[in-house]
């Protein structure tokens, strides 16, 4: 009888992909680039004999990229397994269970790659009566050369809990204790240091006649990315909800459908360092033979000073909130939270160098601090209007607030406009340039008007059709002591989304937009910069300064063309682009099929067409059309347009 108090699972998945592709060793990225890297008057791609075109600027086009470098052949293995056992030990005292579960994961890619090169030919320009052209380089037309590698990873997780859940009357008591044990190898093969991650906690939850819920929890936590004495930490968390609307004076209301309160408290441990392991430890490994340890078998050098009283990093976060509905259609949600996080790892760049190392030798520390806090706002609405019609809607909107309290960052001088960059700042703060507009457009119309300014340049000195800037700490010398924050951080501070949805009889509509606000960054290079691959122009540069236009009191919307560089190329407001932007990210349009007879005649239980689209419309502040607003770059992929047509059905 005692196999009926047992329970158990078993699951397995596998996948198998397989991917060809050409040896583009920088991936999509740099394919996308090498297309308008490429001028379009070039000749090209091919010579007439069939030898891939080059210029001095741009030696790895893409045709050679996709079809001259090789290939990539790759298979992709994916295994998990999650095996399961429940036993309930109700015959002790009711409500009391314990379970285990062992989770296992292991991806392992295997690539066969054909590497070789090809020759280069570039057009004689010298004489172009005749399509000339010479070897550019000395490459020769290579055989293929096979290589082979194998990557893997394993994820483990064990898990062991004991649960104890009672109602008494009116009371409902939750307890929970459970053991986890996490083991990650991010490259078996190569035989790399696994990760080990251990939590022992418990969970204590009460509830009161469907009124009030509080839930209170702690792990206790250990980590290998710490010494001895620091591998584990104390994380604690509780909340309180209370829901008004069961209250007996409330219930059943016809306006108030539904209002509840929640607040939670809690800190949270972070031990994830990306690539960065073991920092408590010294980093030892082979010299140059003119340094290091001589009396070892090789010489040995010190890369990195170990810091043995690296802790956990830790969040202190609390959010309140309210959750109401009205009438049974609409339904509001309204929350506050603040994250204050601590002990943040960071570069030394405080302590003094010592014994002659540079601060490239000093392990992290706790030292950083980031206080963030917003607002997350949800609203619903859905009403039958009458048996055929009925709508909805559902919104979110987030807004985040972040500051840097402490980063380690040392002031710079006094004669430093802005004495830090990151401190009382938030992150991903732009800066540059500030231009004057004092004189009308912001630009140097004259040799006079350069000479008269008393200004020097570091770098490119202006010349007339340059920008202005703005000396901020009055020492008639634009450099980067005159840097100054400019327009929002590169972060969003907001982001929302709304979908509306519309069905009449057979008939369903949905609507989905969303955007981001609130942020922005410097544009540059191809795109911005004509400068960029000995001369690349777009529709802006058309009206690009010169004493001509000037004179003629017409339009600029850049500064004087060049072929080598100037000082207006620089992150200033110019080049600030606010990022923010709105999309229709989806319309859908479905027809169900409810002719009962027809479904009942071809064994159909279910029967849908529909169409929809991607990525239909953009509402954004960029000043050219020729880049995507989440691209950022002319060389980035675009987000694309696509529509679908498609059938459900359901037998």
């Amino acid at each position: 009888m005692w196999i009926s108090y047992i329970k158990g699972y078993v699951n397995i998945a596998a996948r198998i992909n397989k991917e060809l592709s050409p040896n583009a060793t920088d991936g999509t990225g740099g394919v996308m680039s090498s297309i308008f890297d490429m001028s379009p008057v070039i000749y090209g791609p091919l010579t007439p004999d069939g030898k891939v075109v080059v210029t001095p600027e741009n030696t790895n086009p893409t045709f050679g990229r996709l079809n001259r470098s090789g290939y990539v052949k790759g298979t992709d293995y994916n295994l998990s397994t999650n095996i399961g056992l429940e036993f309930d030990l109700k015959f002790i005292t009711p409500g009391l269970k314990t379970s285990g579960n062992i989770i296992y994961f292991n991806n392992t890619t295997s690539q066969n790659k054909g590497n070789t090169d090809y020759e280069r030919w570039t057009r004689d320009l010298t004489n172009t009566n005749e399509l000339l052209f010479y070897q550019y380089g000395t490459t020769e037309k290579e055989p293929l050369l096979f290589s082979k590698s194998t990557q893997s990873s394993i994820r483990s997780q064990y898990d062991w809990n004991i649960d104890y859940n009672r109602s008494f009357n009116r009371h409902k008591l939750g307890v929970n204790l459970f053991l986890s044990q996490q083991y990650y190898n991010a490259n078996k093969i190569q035989g790399v240091q696994p990760v080990l991650r251990m939590t022992y906690g418990g969970r204590l939850s009460y509830g009161y006649d469907n009124l009030i819920f509080a839930d209170f929890t702690a792990g206790y936590q250990g980590s290998e990315q710490f010494s001895k004495g620091n591998r584990y930490g104390f994380f604690p968390s509780g909340s309180l909800a209370f829901v008004a609307t069961n209250l007996d004076a409330l219930k059943n209301n016809r306006v108030l459908s539904y209002l509840k309160f929640h607040t939670s408290y809690g800190l949270v441990g972070n031990d994830n360092f990306g690539d960065d392991r073991f920092l408590y430890r010294d980093y030892l490994a082979s010299a140059a033979s003119n340094g290091g340890i001589n009396y070892l078998s090789k010489p040995i050098d010190i890369i990195r000073l170990g810091n043995p009283n690296l802790t956990w990093e830790k969040s202190k976060i609390f959010n309140v909130g309210v959750d109401f509905s009205l009438f049974n259609q609409l339904s509001v949600g309204v929350e506050y939270y603040n994250d204050r996080r601590t002990s943040i790892l960071v570069d030394d760049n405080i302590t003094p160098l010592l014994n002659g190392l540079s601060s490239d030798y000093l392990s992290k520390i706790n030292l950083s601090e980031i206080h963030n806090s917003g607002v997350d706002l949800s609203l619903g609405y859905f009403k039958q209007i009458n048996k055929d019609f009925s709508l909805g809607l559902s919104s979110n909107f987030a807004f985040n607030k972040n500051e840097i309290i402490e980063i380690g960052e040392l002031p710079k001088a006094d004669d430093y406009a802005y004495k830090y960059r990151q401190t009382g700042y938030r992150i991903g703060q732009t800066w540059g340039y500030e231009i004057d507009y004092s004189n009308g457009n912001g630009y140097f119309n004259s040799q006079e008007e350069i000479d008269k300014s008393g200004l020097t340049y570091v770098g490119k000195s202006p010349r007339p059709g340059d920008f202005i800037y703005i000396d901020q700490n009055s020492d008639n010398i634009i450099d980067e002591k005159d840097i100054v924050p400019i327009g929002e951080s590169t972060i969003p501070q907001i982001a929302w989304g709304a979908e509306l949805f519309l069905k009449w009889r057979s008939w369903d509509v949905s609507v989905l937009f969303q955007g981001l606000g609130k942020f922005g960054g410097f544009n540059n290079g191809i795109g911005y910069y004509e400068t960029y691959n000995n001369g690349t122009f777009f529709e802006h540069h058309l009206k690009a300064w010169t004493s001509e236009r000037y004179a003629n009191g017409e339009v600029i919307l850049a500064p004087a063309l060049t072929k080598q560089g100037s000082s207006s190329q620089k992150n200033n407001n110019y080049y600030y682009q606010n990022k923010g932007f709105a999309r229709l990210k989806n319309v859908e349009i479905g027809y169900t099929m409810k002719d009962k007879a027809f479904m009942k005649k071809m064994h159909i239980n279910q029967l849908r067409f529909y169409i929809s689209g991607m990525n239909l419309l953009t509402w954004d502040h960029m000043k050219t059309n020729d880049i995507d607003v989440e691209g950022g770059k002319v060389s980035n992929f675009p987000t694309s347009q696509y529509w679908t047509v498609g059938l459900n059905l359901n037998f």
